[in-house]
């Protein structure tokens, strides 16, 4: 292709890791390639702050039946010949992107049967119905990036050619690293991440209720609720402030059911925090370096006593994962990847 290929990225919203690496890639496209992309979002999710065309769509169904919602996104973009208009189409979202036309490419962060096996009925059998939709849009694909070992797997099983990568972190945190951090008063344990059953925040919240005797703190960035003496609800926060929250807690928490490959994770052991992470909300590279727990409240309340125990360990787990996240995890990754996808689309 002679000319700078137009580039469609859908985009959903502007709050979760998906949607922050899909920005990385959209920045990346206009810093490598001078192209500003055109970003699809839902109604109401347009940011003023995003320097990039904006195309709204409507939902369909709830939002909480998020794949449903972008099979329904990618047939209203056809449907109103928007699709069609763009050489380059980038997705995190299976569906039906591919056009007579275009370049299609898909960047998967994780494994949709692991996350399958983790989902509770009847949440199991609809998200079994996407998937067996979603892989028959991956075989349509021109280019996969698999972002995580798990997706490597996923793929694997399904005969898919793919090209290996990562999620990716903004390394610069690391300036930040307190390194010779120690327990605070009271102890602040920080949540981030939505209130759904798959992120098992409950069974967080009942944990830190049992051990009140420590004299322990619950933040919770995402959500807002009712504070009561253990917990703090912060809502939404920006990346700014979420850095700052994690920079002055003294453990991170995420008990989900499944992460595809959360970047929470990758944020907080930046900063050198230690981190309780479920073993299925992981990614495999950096199992060594936090406290794995399992799913129910005592398990939870077991690994919350053996960090604060031996938090000097756990910190130093912390630090030890610095040199893995900026060798693998780094944003400047982008820029190799995009310079990849211009290559391929140009045909060299």
């Amino acid at each position: 292709m002679n000319t700078k290929p137009s580039i469609f990225i859908w985009q959903n919203g502007f709050k979760g890791g998906a949607e922050k690496v899909t920005i990385d890639y959209a920045n990346g496209f206009n810093e490598y390639a001078n192209i500003s992309p055109v970003l699809g979002i839902f109604q109401g999710e347009e940011s003023a702050d995003i320097p990039f065309r904006q195309i709204e769509v409507p939902r369909l169904f709830p939002k909480k039946y998020q794949g449903l919602n972008n099979i329904w996104a990618a047939h209203w973009l056809k449907k109103k010949k928007i699709l069609q208009q763009f050489d380059l189409v980038f997705t995190h979202s299976g569906a039906g992107w591919k056009t007579e036309n275009n370049f299609y490419i898909h960047f998967e962060p994780g494994d949709l049967k692991l996350m399958e096996k983790a989902l509770p009925a009847p949440s199991k059998y609809l998200h079994f119905i996407v998937r067996l939709f979603l892989e028959k849009s991956f075989k349509k694909a021109d280019l996969i990036l698999s972002a995580s070992r798990k997706a490597d797997k996923y793929f694997d099983t399904l005969n898919i050619k793919y090209i290996s990568t990562n999620n990716i972190v903004n390394t610069e945190n690391i300036n930040q690293i307190n390194l010779s951090k120690t327990l605070g008063d009271p102890i602040t344990i920080i949540f981030i991440g939505r209130n759904d059953r798959i992120k098992n925040l409950n069974s967080l919240i009942r944990a830190v209720n049992i051990q009140n005797k420590r004299n322990i703190q619950l933040k919770i960035i995402g959500l807002s609720g009712q504070d009561n003496v253990n917990i703090k609800y912060l809502d939404w926060c920006t990346q700014e402030q979420i850095s700052e929250e994690l920079i002055n807690s003294d453990i991170f928490c995420l008990p989900s059911i499944y992460e595809a490959s959360p970047l929470v994770v990758l944020e907080a052991l930046a900063l050198g925090i230690p981190c309780i992470v479920n073993k299925n909300a992981i990614q495999e590279e950096l199992i060594e370096f936090v406290e794995i727990c399992d799913i129910n409240w005592k398990d939870i309340y077991q690994s919350i006593s053996q960090v604060i125990h031996t938090y000097e360990d756990y910190h130093q787990k912390a630090l030890l994962s610095h040199k893995i996240i900026k060798q693998h995890f780094s944003k400047k990754n982008i820029i190799d990847n995009v310079r990849l996808i211009i290559e391929k689309i140009n045909g060299s």
